[in-house]
This record gives structure tokens, C-alpha cells and sequence, in this order.
């Protein structure tokens, strides 16, 4: 009987054939590929207790493990690096030796259609009235808005065009500090910035002089204190929320959103209350309600707090289950947000602040 033909000839080895026969798996199966490695993160998530915030809250500061990132490797939907995965499991306290295979076995599928370009419209999000502007902080935040707004360019992208087409510089170091609230824009930084996003010098008028605005409220202020009433709130909200990490997490809630509620008695310290209607006896309403009226920008925040006001109330009664260990940090790294933002909306003029 003649040899076979599968023994003439040179043989492919072992390894050269495993490895063929798995990136052809891979490229067969990609979408399952990303799922079954967003299904593992998910589980070990699940398993760890963790929420999706809480997660991030851990590796805040780790290169590749945004919040941003972290969801898009759970969701299974994209190719993701191995330091987000590696984080996001060192974060769950689990072996990262599955995952491993799954993330190669997924890294080997390249998409076959790239993903479609956004049009080039620009829709008008809330924020984005800059007659409206007349506060650092709302300066600060309308930049953040527009640039989203503008496709949320990069900051070099940003730099490079300044430097092509204005001829001007933007450094992206400079860029992100003042995005970040650290420091207030000069006039011609604000300018080109406004270039770079693509606004015609017509549209960027209208923020030239909400820019001027800002500066001329805040140039006799730089010394500026609070009122000692809404000083001492500030510090007790402050105070209370270090204490609020420890404890039951009825406790921890309940003590969470005291602080929430003496820093919207802060604003209002400051703001002052709006007056009642001529005629009409006073109805007592909570400052979640009042705050809307006295600072519109801090509405989100007040409807926020007030939904979980009935929460409280039954986390300080002492009723089991009232408020879960997941819901006290939520809430507690929420009212640290909303305690921050009201100091730099209050207390952004003085140069301690800006540095904060």
C-alpha cells in the first residue's frame, strides 16, 4: 500500500497549526469573543459586590481604567487594553489568568466594517447659553459643555489645531487645568480656544463677552469671604461627611445626606431665600425645594437629594434594610461632588479655592 500523502512532504508544527486554527476561531466568532470576555468581568463584578461607580472609585488615577473605559469592557461591544481588564479584576480581588485567554482570543478579531462617522451636526445641550453666564464655576462648566458639543476633540487635537490654523498656541496642559477648574482662562487663551472648537468669530462674540462679564464681577473679589453662617455649614456638611465613613450603612447614608442638606443651607445663606407671594401665608417647604429658586444651576442636584429625603428618614428610624452598604457610598460620593461644586460656585473668586 503506497504512503499517504499526509506523509510526504514537510509537516506544519503543532504550534503553527493551533495558533492558525484559534485565530480563525477568534475571526468566526468575534462578537462572541468580546461577550464572553464582558460576561466574565461582569460576573466577577457581581461577585465582588461592587457597583460599576464603586469600581471606578478604586482605580480612580490608574491609567486605562476610566469609568468610561471600565463600562465599555463589561458591555463586551469593543476591543479593550489588558490594563483596563487587569484593573478591573485587581479591583474585584480576582485571578486575572482566565481573563487573560479571553482577552486574547478577543484581540485577535479585527472589525471587518469601521464604525460610521458622526455627522457633523452640533446639537444645543443645556449649558450652552452663555448670556446666562455670570459665575467662574458656570464659565468653567459651559467650556466643558461646548467642547462635548464639538465632538469632544482631544486636547491635542485642540492644541494642533491652534497651532495650524490660528497660529496661536494652546497648550493641552494649561487646557486641562482650567477644564478641571484649577484656574481661569486669559482672554486670548478663551479666544482661541473657542477658534479651535470651530466657532466662527461671530458665534465666539456672544462668549467674548460672557468672558468679560465673569471677570469684571470677579476682579473686586478676590479677597471675598463667606458669610460666617454659611462658612460653618460648609464645614459641618465637610465634617460630616468624614464621619460618615464609618458606621452602619443606615448610619452612613443618614449622615451622607445631612450633608447634603447643610450644603444647600449654605447656598441659601448665601443667595438668600425668595421671597413669598404678597397675600399669601408662608408655606414651609424644604430647602430642596427653595434651592431651585435661589440657584437654578444646582436644580439637578436638589431633585437628586430630595428623592432620597423618605430614605433617610427611615435610615435614621433605625429600620433594617433602609439604606444598603452600596447606596451609603453612592450617596456619600455624590454629596462630596455636590459639596465640592457649591465651594468652587460660592468660593471660586479666592486663589485658595482655584487651587482646591
Amino acid at each position: 500500500m503506497g504512503a499517504s500523502r499526509f506523509d510526504q512532504g514537510p509537516q506544519i508544527p503543532p504550534s503553527s497549526v493551533q495558533r492558525a486554527l484559534r485565530m480563525r476561531g477568534a475571526a468566526q466568532s468575534g462578537p462572541d469573543a468580546y461577550a464572553a470576555l464582558g460576561a466574565h468581568l461582569r460576573e466577577q463584578r457581581q461577585l465582588a459586590g461592587l457597583s460599576l461607580r464603586a469600581l471606578a472609585a478604586r482605580l480612580e488615577g490608574r491609567p486605562g481604567c476610566s469609568a468610561p473605559s471600565l463600562c465599555r469592557a463589561e458591555r463586551g461591544r469593543s476591543s479593550v487594553r489588558w490594563a483596563t481588564v487587569a484593573g478591573f479584576l485587581d479591583a474585584c480581588g480576582a485571578d486575572v489568568r482566565p481573563a487573560r485567554k479571553l482577552w486574547f482570543e478577543a484581540s485577535l478579531v479585527k472589525k471587518k466594517q469601521p464604525r460610521p462617522a458622526k455627522a457633523a451636526t452640533h446639537v444645543t445641550r443645556p449649558g450652552l447659553t452663555p448670556q446666562l453666564i455670570g459665575t467662574p464655576a458656570a464659565l468653567i462648566e459651559a467650556m466643558r459643555l461646548l467642547r462635548i458639543n464639538r465632538g469632544s476633540p482631544t486636547f491635542r487635537d485642540l492644541e494642533r489645531r491652534a497651532r495650524r490654523d490660528l497660529g496661536s498656541r494652546l497648550a493641552r496642559s494649561t487646557l486641562s487645568d482650567v477644564l478641571r477648574g484649577s484656574q481661569l482662562p486669559s482672554e486670548s487663551f478663551f479666544r482661541t480656544y473657542l477658534l479651535a472648537l470651530g466657532l466662527t468669530p461671530l458665534e465666539a462674540q456672544p462668549w467674548l463677552s460672557a468672558w468679560s462679564r465673569v471677570h469684571m464681577t470677579d476682579r473686586g473679589n478676590d479677597r471675598a469671604t463667606l458669610p460666617p453662617a454659611a462658612a460653618d455649614l460648609l464645614n459641618q456638611a465637610r465634617r460630616g461627611l468624614r464621619e460618615a465613613r464609618t458606621g452602619t450603612a443606615n448610619e452612613r447614608f443618614a449622615t451622607a445626606h445631612l450633608a447634603a442638606l447643610r450644603t444647600a443651607a449654605a447656598v441659601l445663606a448665601v443667595r438668600g431665600r425668595p421671597e413669598a407671594s404678597p397675600g399669601r401665608r408662608a408655606r414651609i417647604r424644604s430647602a430642596w425645594e427653595v434651592l431651585p429658586e435661589a440657584a437654578p444651576e444646582l436644580n439637578s442636584w436638589a431633585a437628586l437629594f430630595a428623592s432620597k429625603a423618605k430614605q433617610r428618614a427611615r435610615a435614621e428610624a433605625g429600620i433594617t434594610g433602609a439604606a444598603s452598604a452600596r447606596e451609603a457610598e453612592d450617596l456619600m460620593r455624590d454629596v462630596e461632588m455636590f459639596l465640592r461644586l457649591v465651594e468652587r460656585l460660592l468660593l471660586l473668586p479666592t486663589r485658595e479655592n482655584l487651587a482646591a
